[in-house]
């Protein structure tokens, strides 16, 4: 049962992707949000922190509304917090596998302080 949880959030990440390609955000925002729900009863049946796909997930979520520009009203989750927990976690227990989220992450958290959290590009860019 827990192995499919993951699966299953593997699924809703694959079918988000789909759904950008059919310039669906609304559809791959509720994809993203339930594979980061299954992804999340993974972690606290099993103890487990961060997998891989729940890395992944929350990184699309927040490319989702850094770059796609879908405003963090309309996302069902706490991206900033979410995303905080799981820099802090990759930042407590480093791990070369996992430095390139770790890094991005630091990005995006600092796009979302910076710009308000709104997706709007820091002063100076376009």
């Amino acid at each position: 049962m827990d192995d499919a949880r993951l699966q299953l959030a593997a699924v809703d990440m694959h079918l988000a992707s789909i759904a950008l390609r059919a310039r669906d955000k609304t559809g791959a925002a509720r994809h993203l949000e339930a594979g980061l729900a299954q992804a999340q009863a993974f972690e606290k049946r099993t103890g487990t922190v961060a997998p891989p796909v729940r890395l992944a997930l929350i990184r699309a979520y927040a490319e989702l509304h850094l770059y796609g520009k879908v405003p963090l009203a309309s996302l069902r989750r706490d991206l900033k917090g979410e995303l905080g927990r799981l820099y802090g976690f990759l930042c407590d227990k480093p791990d070369p596998k996992r430095a390139a989220e770790r890094f991005v992450f630091a990005i995006y958290l600092a796009l979302l302080r910076d710009a308000g959290g709104n997706g709007t590009p820091m002063k100076g860019e376009r």
